[in-house]
């Protein structure tokens, strides 16, 4: 966790001066134009909001086992905000503005702390042997929070790196679910000074399908949307799927038009094309050597 808490360093750092060059900058500025600026800034934290907190696809521009944290711009675009709110309200005193930067600061702490789990959950380490063709285990999730944790495990064990759902879900710092980038930061920490790497790929089934080959599968991110779950209620009365809760499954390959899945929360299944249709948000993650070249986006 070392990484993480450099990150939160580099982040506070960055933060703290943010604030002083945008003090320095609008010290002499009118209020109106102050008012526009704080207007630019919250603006410009929906729109990361909205295209940038959580995504997964930025693991190809920051792609650091600490993305988790490095992604996290909350603290810096609230540093702006509050040197603008501060410069703005120069005609009260200092006691009176105060509360105001106190609340900014808790705010700016809160998005980066929720992602940091005190206590992953206590998992157990159960494996499902390989159905012929295939030749790896399946790690089963033991918890209601640890699919990605057991996701994890599972691909890891194609290439050779023994792993538990325990470790994982350190990793990829569980707490009640795994964001996308915490499965990412378990991933890449553990895959550290190997000759592996784990990338981000976005996709269509045609460009993942091919012969099941359990040497090169695949981490899918997956969800069931609301639509698709009234449209056909298997799914949950029958699978399990919990409508708009993310879920990660690890995908080896098909045979005779099934698509083989490690599914942490069931095991082996074959899935028909139009269960990865429903199920599939068309993006993962995979494992490639060093030497192989990166996946064509």
């Amino acid at each position: 966790m070392d990484d993480i808490r450099l990150a939160m360093g580099l982040i506070g750092f960055l933060s703290v001066g943010a604030f002083a060059v945008t003090w320095r900058l609008l010290q002499s500025r009118s209020e109106h134009f102050l008012d526009a600026m704080a207007v630019v800034v919250l603006l410009l934290i929906g729109v990361y909001v909205y295209t940038v907190w959580g995504q997964l696809w930025i693991v190809n521009w920051i792609p650091l086992p600490s993305v988790i944290v490095l992604s996290n711009w909350f603290p810096i675009l609230l540093a702006i905000l509050g040197a603008i709110v501060w410069l703005r309200l120069k005609a009260f005193t200092v006691t009176r503005r105060l509360p105001v930067m106190g609340m900014l600061v808790c705010v700016a702490v809160y998005s980066v702390m929720r992602f940091i789990p005190t206590e992953p959950p206590v998992c157990g380490n159960d494996w499902e042997r390989p159905i012929p063709p295939m030749v790896f285990p399946v790690c089963r999730q033991t918890t209601d929070y640890t699919c990605s944790a057991a996701a994890a495990a599972t691909i890891l064990n194609t290439i050779g790196m023994e792993t538990t759902e325990q470790e994982m879900a350190e990793l990829c710092l569980t707490r009640s679910g795994t964001t996308w980038l915490g499965l990412y930061h378990g991933l890449a920490s553990k895959l550290m000074g190997t000759k592996y790497r784990v990338e981000f790929f976005e996709g269509s089934l045609a460009e993942i399908d091919g012969p099941a080959n359990a040497m090169a599968p695949v981490l899918l991110c997956c969800e069931l949307d609301r639509s698709t779950a009234k449209m056909v209620p298997q799914y949950v009365s029958d699978g399990g799927w919990i409508p708009d809760t993310a879920h990660s499954v690890v995908y080896f390959g098909s045979i005779n038009e099934l698509h083989i899945i490690g599914d942490p929360s069931r095991g082996y299944e074959a899935w028909q094309r139009r269960d990865l249709t429903a199920l599939w948000t068309g993006t993962g993650l995979r494992i490639r050597h060093i030497n192989d070249p990166p996946a064509q986006q």
